[in-house]
């Protein structure tokens, strides 16, 4: 729910989502974004982590759109549409084996 109401998306639509404290940005396939009234937390909970994946304490990002990780100056995944998303240190090797599993 967003404060103009329900928003309903297929989850290949949804790229990442990024935690602003209290709340929850959604940053779309199609660049649209959305400001959920949730944390991070409970939309993990609600998403199918076989497809989303807590890179980092304020970084959830669908699997299915990961184009490329990087190990050089620090630890990033690069999104379909170019975005670079940090990974934390101590979530890379699960990250590894979260993406293994979707080929």
């Amino acid at each position: 729910a967003t404060s103009e109401g329900r928003v309903y998306l297929r989850m290949n639509e949804v790229e990442h989502l990024w935690a602003e404290g209290g709340y929850t940005t959604v940053h779309c396939t199609n660049g649209t974004r959305y400001l959920v009234c949730k944390h991070l937390g409970a939309m993990e909970k609600d998403l199918p982590n076989d497809h989303f994946f807590r890179c980092h304490h304020t970084h959830l990002i669908n699997l299915t759109k990961v184009v490329k990780t990087f190990r050089t100056d620090g630890m990033r995944v690069q999104m379909e549409n170019g975005k670079m998303i940090s990974v934390s240190r101590r979530r890379w090797s699960a990250l590894a084996m979260a993406l293994e599993r979707l080929l």
